[in-house]
Formats: C-alpha cells, structure tokens, sequence
C-alpha cells in the first residue's frame, strides 16, 4: 500500500509539474530547461542525502555505481530532454498520451532482464497502449477542423516514445541495487549522473549565450522554480521509492495514471481542446493500464 501511495502521488505532481512548465517555460530550449530543473533537484537532494542516510550508511560496490551512473545518464539527462522537446512541440494532452508507452517498455526490459513473465492480458493491454499512441498522433481528416495539427507532429511523438524508452531502462536497471545501496543515495547519485549528462548535451548546442538569455525573459519565474522542485525533487523521491517498493510493472501502471490527470489539467488551465480522438486516446490507454495492472 505504501508503494502504491507513492506512485499514485507521483502521477498527479509529475502532471501539475507538466503544466506549469508548459504555462512558464515553453520558450525555453528543452535541453537547458531539463538542465536547469536536474540541477535544481540535485542541488536539493544533496543535504537531504546527508540529512537522511549521512555518508557512513554508503557502502558502495564498483558495480552498482556503473549501474547508477549509466541508469541516470540514460533516464534523466537523455530521457528527460527528449520528453520536454516532445512536450514544446506536440502539446501536453498529446505527451500525455504519449507517456502511455513508459508501462509497456517497463514490462518488456522487466521480462528481458528481471524474469518476469508477460501473459495474455498484459500483452493485450500493450497493444491497446501503442493504438492510444496512433490515434493521438496520425492525422485524420474529420477532427482536423477541431484542432490544428502540430508542425512537428511525427518528430514530436517519436522524441517522447525514445524519451520514454530511455527512461524506463534506466529505472529498470536498479531495480537490483535497491537490495544494497539506500534509496535517498540512489535517487542522489541517478541525478548527478542526469545533470552531467545534461551539462554534455547543452554544450554541444550552438548559440548557447541566447538560449541562456532566454532565461531571463521567462514571465514566470516563480511557477518554473515550482515545476523544477515538483518535478525533479518531489516527484523524483516518490518514482524511485514507488519502484522500489512495488514490483516494476505495478509501479510502472500506477505511474501511468498521469495520463488521465495531464490530459484534464492541460484543457481545463492550457486550454487544449478536449477532441473526440484525444477522448478515445485516452479511454484506449487507460483500457490497455487497466488490463496490464488486473493480470
């Protein structure tokens, strides 16, 4: 029950951290947007590891801090640039949809490299997921007079899949760890490796002096400090501890709840226009969680 609350709770602040990065940062290039909130959440996660574990409760294996490492270069600094670019382009009520596919990449590394098993019904529940996935993103000509289709639609929704991808092969890969290392140094040590792999991929941008002076000009400075601590802070402490104390494919399903809470945010406060396919979307990934989560 205690892993169930945590990733219940992470759906619904990793869904009000979605919004207010697209009300306050959506001018902002995602790499140094994903740079900034990585930093923030490790500048506050390192006196809460302190505070919490100290550093005589760290006794660290070779292996395990490979693990850790490659785990946080690969779900934070890449996985999380690769959502926010696909939230600037596609929208939060489409990324929300989109995010459906975290569950099935969880069960997929979970039978490759946990041993768990796949039956019937989880299978089922997949596909349900990825044709959620094709109904928000291939156009269709009778909804297109009820919302514009995006510029970079395909782009978009191939850059939140691979964001995604990434992200639930870097949380499956600690699943071991957890049997040795403290949670609160796992989420530490994830992060760091997340905000190097950040520091890389900005430096190799060009214009890098505008991209930064467009901090500068965020009109809402304080609801983007807000969306940095929900999101890689808060939010990150319940999906590490939701992984840890459910098995994978629970925790991934209970996540994916977020869906349904971004999907209501994004029309009731960005105004996206809640349109028949984004109502189907919606009714066909929650079908395919339910189906993964009952079996």
């Amino acid at each position: 029950m205690l892993g169930a609350s945590f990733a219940l709770l992470c759906a619904i602040l990793w869904s009000v951290a979605i919004i207010l990065f697209k009300k306050s940062g959506d001018n902002i290039h995602p790499v140094l947007l994903n740079l900034v909130k990585n930093t923030a959440g490790l500048v506050l996660m390192i006196p809460t590891v302190l505070l919490v574990e100290g550093t005589g409760a760290l006794d660290l294996a070779g292996r395990d801090l490979m693990i850790l490492l490659v785990s946080g270069l690969l779900g934070i600094g890449l996985a999380d640039a690769m959502v926010l670019k696909a939230l600037k382009e596609i929208g939060a009520a489409r990324v929300a949809i989109v995010e459906c596919a975290y569950s099935p990449f969880i069960i997929t590394f979970s039978l490759l490299f946990l041993g768990e098993r796949l039956n019937e019904p989880k299978i089922a529940g997949c596909l349900l997921v990825i044709s959620a996935i094709l109904c928000v993103s291939l156009p269709q000509k009778a909804v297109a007079h009820a919302e514009p289709r995006p510029k970079h639609l395909v782009s978009g929704v191939l850059w939140g899949v691979l964001g995604l991808f990434s992200m639930a092969g870097g949380i499956v890969m600690v699943k071991p760890v957890f049997a040795t290392v403290p949670l609160f140094w796992v989420i530490t040590i994830r992060l760091a490796a997340g905000v190097a792999a950040s520091i890389v991929i900005f430096a190799v941008l060009r214009n890098k002096r505008d991209l930064i002076a467009t901090l500068r000009n965020v009109e809402r400075p304080g609801m983007m400090a807000i969306a940095c601590v929900i999101s890689t802070y808060i939010s990150m402490m319940l999906w590490v501890a939701g992984f840890k104390y459910n098995d994978a494919a629970i925790a991934a399903v209970l996540n994916q709840t977020s869906t349904i809470f971004t999907v209501i945010l994004a029309a009731a406060f960005l105004k996206e226009k809640m349109t028949p396919r984004k109502v189907l979307a919606t009714a066909l990934a929650a079908s395919g969680v339910l189906m993964i989560t009952l079996n």
